[in-house]
């Protein structure tokens, strides 16, 4: 029998948390769908631990693969995927038992291209619940998704008298109709190390018909900086081409809004925070440079980007205190002050080598 849901899972050195995210899946009321665990070249355990719930579940299908990344990881366990309906989860996180179940049934009721869902943000002692800024649990037809939902996904908005509603483009939240993927032809750019969920996600949006939300926290996303796996406080490679990679998906899809004044607030806001992001990376413990090569490339970076030009676009209200300093640090050629400030918070040697 065909299942209704492919769950897919990429999995890369995550032994620590693997089997609680597997179990919250497997224990779930949907009882027709496919686990698909990709594993991703991992060093530790994983791979045979994924071997070991093969075994003992059909419903888990294993692939070991030399090591390419989220993304490339991710586009294999769509090409493997034989259920109507796919959704994401990552390694290090868990689900409620009823979310495929639920999901299911609201995109078949909806007959919907996309079913999205709250979550809860776990930092290694408590729960955080993260809403949907609309009430109840709406549909969005076409120019719904255009005038509201994708707007929403690409900036902070003010929505319903809410300020700075920054609602996390992540796609393990939503789970996704197969033939949608197959007739556009989408999958994950495999060049972008983070933010590739994004990317991924207002492409799927610019392409659906209908969208509906679930306002119940059934996905639990591990954000625990001791875990071993998050990367947020690790210098990440190539991590500016990677976001000028997104910024290039969300301005095509921009493109396509009746409204195009309407984002582009919204893309200088974005503009703004991932280049602030990527000199922080400059900074990281393990990063491989200097501080006067860091101060080189985070100039390079503001140039390149038109840093300077989507501070005149922006709304200000949507940035942070910490974000407007950041940006009148760099406003007045202070950028040195800037990453001072982040090799001094991680302790780096060598400040003015």
């Amino acid at each position: 029998m065909k299942p209704s849901v492919s769950v897919i899972i990429p999995v890369y050195n995550a032994e620590k948390y693997l089997a609680q995210c597997l179990d919250s899946i497997l224990s779930g009321q949907l009882e027709d769908f496919e686990l698909l665990l990709i594993d991703d070249g991992s060093a530790d355990s994983s791979g045979p631990l994924c071997d070991r719930y093969a075994a003992g579940d059909n419903r888990v299908k294993v692939v070991h693969v030399e090591n390419g990344g989220v993304s490339r990881a991710r586009n294999l366990g769509i090409e493997m995927a034989v259920a109507e309906y796919i959704a994401f989860v990552d390694a290090d996180d868990w689900v409620d038992a009823a979310i495929y179940r639920d999901m299911a049934d609201r995109i078949r009721v909806e007959q919907a291209d996309i079913i999205l869902c709250s979550y809860s943000i776990f930092d290694g002692v408590r729960e955080q619940r993260v809403d949907f800024p609309w009430a109840d649990d709406p549909v969005f037809g076409r120019e719904d998704i255009k005038k509201k939902l994708l707007p929403a996904f690409m900036a902070p908005l003010n929505i319903n008298g809410r300020k700075q509603e920054d609602i996390m483009g992540s796609v393990w939240r939503g789970l996704f109709k197969k033939e949608l993927l197959t007739t556009t032809g989408i999958t994950f750019d495999s060049r972008i190390n983070r933010t590739q969920d994004l990317a991924f996600i207002l492409q799927m949006l610019s392409k659906a018909t209908k969208v509906g939300i679930i306002n119940k926290p059934y996905y639990h996303y591990r954000q625990d900086m001791n875990n071993g796996i998050s990367t947020t406080h690790r210098y990440m490679k190539n991590l500016y081409s990677s976001y000028m990679l997104t910024l290039d998906y969300i301005r095509e899809v921009a493109s396509s809004l009746d409204d195009l004044n309407q984002v582009q607030s919204g893309i200088a806001w974005r503009t703004i925070i991932m280049v602030l992001s990527s000199i922080h990376n400059l900074a990281m413990p393990n990063a491989p440079f200097s501080f006067s090569t860091a101060v080189q490339e985070s100039r390079d970076y503001i140039k390149d980007s038109g840093f300077k030009e989507s501070i005149a676009l922006v709304d200000h209200s949507i940035l942070t205190r910490k974000q407007k300093l950041s940006v009148w640090l760099v406003q007045h050629s202070l950028v040195e002050v800037l990453l001072g400030y982040y090799y001094l918070k991680y302790n780096k040697r060598g400040l003015f080598a």
